[in-house]
């Protein structure tokens, strides 16, 4: 090992204990972590520019249709085949998208405002600061200020920081 044509580091390994404050300190080098993975994705889910490179959005339930949008007129009559297809192919294909369970947004949440055109690097970070919900009680709107203001947004704009 004296002559081989190996770096310092890789012939004596640096090993950091796993709960340690050095360890996050540490945690963007070069060395090899004992139970690595959970302090690497712990350090991750706290990391601001980790979190902007994969934002994702916010999602919530589909509000009902105002009244007028249901009432049955000339669109809506459909022949017999076209409705068999329909709901044959909806039997078939699950969406599960419109059924699934999202958590409120809550006030005092950090998020990214999405900006289209703009890398999500680059998202402007807000807070809420008023939740407006719809009848059934699902937050779909919220307003947030910026270090630029307050603006009202759809929350499908939002990517929701897990920090606080």
């Amino acid at each position: 090992m004296h002559n081989a044509a190996i770096p310092f580091d890789q012939k004596h390994p640096i090993i950091l204990p796993k709960n340690c404050h050095i360890t996050d300190l540490i945690i963007l080098k070069e060395f090899w972590i004992i139970s690595g993975n959970r302090e690497i994705k712990r350090n991750i889910h706290k990391c601001v520019a980790c979190f902007r490179a994969k934002a994702h959005c916010s999602k919530q339930l589909m509000g009902s249709l105002p009244e007028n949008r249901v009432i049955a007129a000339r669109p809506f009559k459909n022949n017999f085949w076209k409705r068999w297809h329909k709901d044959y192919l909806a039997q078939l294909q699950s969406k599960p998208k419109w059924r699934q369970e999202y958590p409120n947004i809550k006030e005092n949440m950090l998020v990214l405002l999405k900006e289209d055109g703009i890398p999500c690097l680059k998202w402007p970070m807000a807070r809420i600061i008023k939740t407006i919900a719809g009848k059934d009680g699902k937050v779909r709107v919220v307003q947030v200020q910026t270090k630029n203001g307050i603006y009202t947004r759809s929350i499908t704009k939002l990517a929701i920081l897990l920090i606080s």
